[in-house]
């Protein structure tokens, strides 16, 4: 009975498998303008209700961290300092050692281009091809465009790597602001989805949407995690109002 079990298996996987070896793997390929494929009927959301979510809630603790650390500054200067006063000041000393890579922004970076290459090892994507001179990858205007670079990095590499990059700059612009409170988290939060959104107006094919989607809320949950295990207290769950807090 079990050589028997044994045999039919056998055969079932090698009906299947001409089908799956026939099938075209388009995240692999290396032009856009070819590995495109589908309609605009795809499923999949520019922006997943769990993937906003997420940004919400990366941008709402790095708020309520920076507002902690603003009203610690204002304890120090008034004599008032207490212990997770403290503990702040030396966190944001700490984040701003040269390469050290512990602050929000840097995390993220860290997180986003982290995932790109769990992509990239998983599904033998060729990325930042080491055959050529220097690291090359193509941001392109249009699903059909044809365009005259060579494309030398698989077409699901160079999505995500291009989203990872433009959404690690523009965050350090954020970290840079002034900004503070509701402010902050709508400059962060329309800043994330305005790129996955322009990053999703070119892909018609779900499994990329997909992973665009999983990549963003990968790394902000990794970020959120890892902050709050150095920050004296849990933002995400106490929120400061500096204004009130330093009138009191």
């Amino acid at each position: 009975m079990k050589q028997y079990t044994v045999l039919v298996t056998a055969i079932l996987l090698s009906l299947c498998m001409p089908t799956a070896m026939a099938e075209r793997d388009v995240l692999l390929e290396t032009n856009p303008a070819t590995a495109v494929v589908g309609t605009n009927d795809y499923l999949m959301q520019a922006v997943r209700p769990e993937t906003a979510d997420m940004i919400h809630q990366f941008a709402q603790q790095w708020s309520n961290a920076r507002a902690a650390v603003a009203l610690a500054e204002s304890h120090r200067q008034s004599g008032e300092l207490t212990k997770e006063d403290l503990a702040w000041l030396e966190i944001t000393k700490e984040d701003k050692m040269k390469n050290h890579r512990h602050s929000y922004a840097a995390l993220l970076e860290n997180h986003l281009l982290g995932r790109v290459h769990f992509y990239e090892r998983s599904h033998n994507w060729n990325g930042e091809n080491e055959n050529d001179n220097e690291y090359r990858y193509f941001t392109y205007p249009g699903a059909h465009n044809q365009g005259t670079d060579k494309y030398t990095n698989s077409y699901g590499f160079n999505v995500l790597r291009t989203m990872a990059d433009t959404m690690s700059n523009s965050i350090y612009e954020v970290e840079q602001s002034g900004l503070v409170g509701a402010d902050f988290v709508n400059e962060v939060e329309t800043r994330m989805i305005s790129i996955m959104e322009k990053t999703q107006s070119t892909v018609q094919n779900d499994e990329l949407r997909y992973y665009v989607n999983q990549t963003v809320w990968f790394a902000m949950k990794q970020t959120i995690k890892e902050r709050m295990n150095r920050e004296p207290s849990t933002p995400v769950n106490k929120e400061v109002n500096l204004k009130s807090e330093i009138q009191k």
